[in-house]
């Protein structure tokens, strides 16, 4: 049987998926979750934020650069995974 790029990307992305921690995100990506609510502490915007971890060169999961849409994006969903909604 034929399996086309876009069925072996996401057997891909399942598998990767399958083979992280339960709460889904890495030991990296913790320490920078981490380092993104204590920096979310000075009262940066997102943009600002974006560029500051840029210049500090913490990487993102694939390796782009950071954008402010991103980083609103990762910790509206860890404050809802660390304090569900009642």
């Amino acid at each position: 049987m034929f399996v086309g790029a876009r069925a072996r990307k996401r057997a891909r992305q399942v598998a990767a998926r399958a083979a992280s921690p339960s709460s889904g995100t890495t030991r990296r990506e913790a320490t920078t979750l981490d380092c993104m609510q204590a920096v979310r502490n000075e009262d940066l915007g997102f943009d600002r934020f974006a560029a500051r971890l840029n210049a500090e060169g913490v990487p993102t999961r694939t390796s782009k650069p950071w954008h402010g849409v991103v980083i609103n994006r990762i910790l509206t969903a860890a404050s809802h995974h660390r304090n569900p909604p009642q």
